[in-house]
């Protein structure tokens, strides 16, 4: 299972985010609010792969904050279907809210599984 940080700048909702995940057994090893707390988050553990799943960061786009994580890093954008354009990036998942508990799980299960299969064939 890969490690798992969790990014809004509204720490309440990190909370219930991170809350989700853990009561379903997913490892979530931080819970950030901003983009440099992910980077320092991922230096200060250091990780070489996981999924960080965020909303919108004040400091950084989504492009920045991939761009600062090692290679084994993705990122699952949690946005409204509104929020405008999003620059894609093979490492970018976008799911929609509003968003049921079992939709998060399953989706962060199914990148979990893509990336396992990916490093077998390496």
């Amino acid at each position: 299972m890969r490690d798992l940080i969790v990014a809004s700048k509204n720490e309440e909702q990190a909370g219930k985010i991170s809350s989700v995940l853990l009561r379903s057994g997913l490892p979530v090893i931080a819970t950030c609010s901003s983009g440099a707390q992910i980077i320092g988050a991922v230096d200060r553990l250091s990780i070489s792969s996981g999924i960080v799943i965020t909303t919108a960061m004040r400091d950084m786009t989504f492009s920045e904050i991939i761009s600062y994580l090692p290679e084994g890093f993705e990122i699952l954008v949690l946005r409204s279907s509104h929020d405008g354009y999003l620059e894609l990036d093979e490492r970018l998942m976008i799911i929609s809210f509003p968003l049921r508990g079992f939709d998060l799980i399953g989706t962060v299960l199914m990148m979990c599984d893509v990336y396992e299969q990916k490093k077998q064939k390496w």
